[in-house]
């Protein structure tokens, strides 16, 4: 299990950061897909998604899984609906999100990441 360090806590807190920069409800379906990716669990998505949020979901999929299957034509089809920035933001959102979730899972952590379980 992990002690808490500064460098850990300092990861959490950018990982905290980027996820405030997306809509809760698209945070929150990207990080549970992550997780099931690294855990090889399977948690249903919420109910209420538009086409756009489950395409950031299965992409979150396919960054976890191997980030080079990402192509031009997926970029392509975030920008329009999302804008540069916004873009940046889910790809830093699951750079954090696909590497705590690894972390955790090479020191056994289990449960939901500290942000996840704190009330907003």
């Amino acid at each position: 299990m992990l002690t808490p360090t500064p460098l850990l806590a300092d990861t959490e807190a950018l990982a905290r950061a980027a996820r405030e920069r997306l809509p809760d409800r698209l945070a929150d379906a990207v990080m549970t897909r992550i997780n099931d990716v690294v855990t090889g669990t399977h948690t249903p998505l919420p109910d209420g998604l538009s086409d756009s949020e489950r395409f950031v979901v299965d992409l979150a999929e396919q960054f976890t899984i191997d980030a080079h299957g990402i192509d031009d034509r997926q970029i392509d089809q975030l920008r329009e609906q999302y804008r540069d920035d916004e873009i940046v933001a889910l790809m830093f959102h699951f750079a954090l999100s696909d590497g705590l979730a690894k972390l955790r899972a090479v020191n056994g952590v289990s449960g939901a990441a500290p942000h996840e379980s704190e009330s907003r």
